[in-house]
């Protein structure tokens, strides 16, 4: 099974279980997630810091600010955790994921969310 499939499913597994978290795309390449992004307007997107063709740095910059949702980097790439910050990203999740941690980030994307 392809890894990235089977990271994909086990985010959505989790996520699953926030009861206002409602998952309305997905992407399997940056370029994809860029068009994702400015077709659906999300509120927030998890998005993978290493994606086929442009990574999620990338995606990121190719986001106008008029469209930007609020950013979770879920990665295994722990070492670009700061990248990830300077990026504007509100967290930034490392594989392998746990549930209590992913949870705890959409805490803090609900908090940011009221507090706008």
């Amino acid at each position: 099974m392809d890894d990235q499939l089977s990271a994909l499913a086990v985010l959505q597994d989790i996520l699953r279980f926030e009861p206002d978290v409602q998952i309305i795309g997905t992407a399997s390449s940056g370029r994809d997630a860029i068009k994702a992004i400015n077709q659906l307007t999300p509120d927030l997107v998890f998005l993978d810091v290493e994606m086929p063709e442009i990574d999620g740095f990338a995606v990121v910059s190719a986001i106008s600010a008029k469209k930007m949702p609020i950013i979770v980097f879920v990665t295994a790439r722990e070492e670009c955790a700061l990248k990830g910050i300077e990026a504007q990203a509100l967290d930034y999740v490392v594989k392998p994921w746990q549930p209590t941690r992913l949870h705890s980030a959409v805490e803090r994307v609900r908090r940011r969310i009221q507090s706008d």
